[in-house]
């Protein structure tokens, strides 16, 4: 046991050693992956998945090589980033030992960060250095494959983005027409949503005047429903109630 512990720590020391540029490493299976830049943006979105180093790692934590001269642990602020519509940024701290190498650090932390998450480092303003754990392309698929992901209207271009970071995936490709379609779902029932409101509050109130306020309003909510949805399974119902309102509307506004 003491000696396979030896060799794996002298492997260790050798993959170290391989690094002969200053920057920022992650280990990965089996080397180190230099952080990328990305420039003109505080943090990574699904557009710049193919931009970057997929990391596939053995486990879920992280162990970073940091061969800089005059570097100061102060000035490193990582954060994680997991796809998502979204999402939002996560602080991750690192302890920091001195290598053999002189320059040389490493950074672990306690912090578990699960593949389907970038990892990224700022350097300056709207510059960062980041990678991605896991396979990306992976990664992508499986995100994208959930469809109860909402709101589905933010889900579209971001997808968009990265069929175009991986053009020759047919798996996220065959996904885009399923996506739009829940789109145009969640937008119809958002706009039904104006319609029944109106609703309520035209039956709720007594006051003549706010009735007559109310079923204007459905009016232009019924109006612009059925222009944007002429095939939906709301659209009988909808005409039905503006009948309703071009019979009740002249007659209420007759009584102020």
């Amino acid at each position: 046991m003491k000696s396979g512990h030896l060799v794996f720590k002298k492997q260790k020391r050798i993959m170290e050693n391989n690094i002969k540029q200053f920057g920022i490493y992650i280990k990965s299976k089996d080397r180190y992956l230099s952080f990328a830049p990305i420039n003109n943006t505080s943090f990574p979105e699904f557009r710049h998945l193919n931009k970057i180093p997929s990391v596939v790692r053995e486990n879920d934590h992280i162990e970073i090589i940091v061969y800089l001269q005059n570097f100061e642990s102060g000035s490193l602020v990582a954060q994680a980033r997991k796809l998502a519509l979204g999402g939002f940024n996560e602080d991750v701290n690192f302890g920091i030992e001195p290598l053999e190498k002189e320059n040389m650090y490493k950074l672990t932390t306690d912090t578990t960060i699960p593949d389907g998450s970038f990892l990224f480092i700022s350097t300056g303003w709207n510059e960062i250095l980041s990678v991605f754990l896991g396979d990306s392309e992976k990664e992508a698929i499986a995100f994208f494959s959930d469809t109860t992901l909402r709101p589905a209207y933010a889900a579209v271009p971001d997808l968009e983005d990265t069929i175009k970071a991986f053009p020759n995936s047919q798996e996220l490709i065959d996904l885009l027409p399923k996506w739009k379609e829940i789109k145009q779902l969640e937008r119809q029932e958002l706009e039904y949503k104006y319609v029944e409101e109106a609703w309520q509050k035209y039956q709720e109130t007594e006051k003549i005047s706010l009735k007559i306020r109310y079923l204007k309003e459905m009016q232009m909510a019924l109006n612009g429903f059925l222009a944007n949805h002429p095939e939906s399974n709301k659209s009988e119902e909808c005409r039905e109630r503006q009948i309703e309102i071009d019979t009740k509307l002249p007659e209420l506004e007759k009584m102020i």
